[in-house]
């Protein structure tokens, strides 16, 4: 069921797209899982028939070699030909900002640009975003992350000292709750662990 329905859609896509009289934009990251390095392919494309901007999942393709900026894009070429969509009106590509991806010499856009020398890179902007508080993080005279990693690793195993932030919460009136864990490699739990402090 699920696969046909991904067959539909991937057709719809590229019966649009294959066409070769609407532009497209192209999106793509790669799984941080170790076992196999994932590509997604998301199409952004005017669709006529509907007279919107839709965006769809085209492929989830597995990179078998090494993740160069040139093997991600054969990967994303590929894709594309295998649905038969030309490079003409590809107008974008999006990805994060690694320097794989965003490399002049031997990035991903560097090689796609040699098919479309017109297309234009858009960085992700959740990291782009994320970029700026980090460097301004970095100026305060103490580490925000190791901050919040310390004060988890200070309460995590003593119920004695859980037992008193609960006593200090409830004398504050104030919801129980507990210090979240920061991790990481996971940079969007910053904000979420620092909040919780905070509150």
């Amino acid at each position: 069921m699920i696969g046909e329905l991904a067959r539909s859609s991937q057709s719809k896509i590229a019966e649009v797209l294959a066409s070769g009289l609407t532009a497209f934009s192209v999106a793509t990251d790669g799984s941080n899982d170790t076992e196999s390095k994932l590509y997604r392919v998301v199409i952004r494309y005017h669709d006529p028939t509907t007279g919107r901007v839709d965006f769809s999942l085209l492929a989830v393709s597995n990179l078998t070699k090494d993740s160069t900026g040139e093997n991600i894009a054969d990967l994303i070429v590929e894709t594309m030909a295998s649905h038969k969509i030309p490079w003409k009106n590809c107008i974008a590509f999006s990805s994060d900002n690694a320097s794989v991806i965003t490399g002049r010499f031997k990035g991903c856009i560097t090689y796609l640009k040699k098919l479309q020398p017109s297309v234009a890179f858009v960085g992700c902007p959740c990291h782009l975003i994320h970029i700026g508080p980090d460097k301004a993080a970095r100026m305060l005279p103490l580490s925000v992350e190791d901050l919040l990693i310390d004060l988890y690793h200070y309460l995590d195993k003593s119920s004695k000292r859980i037992q008193t932030l609960r006593e200090f919460q409830e004398l504050c009136n104030i919801e129980t709750r507990k210090i979240l864990r920061h991790v990481c490699t996971r940079w969007l739990s910053v904000g979420i662990c620092l909040k919780r402090v905070l509150d």
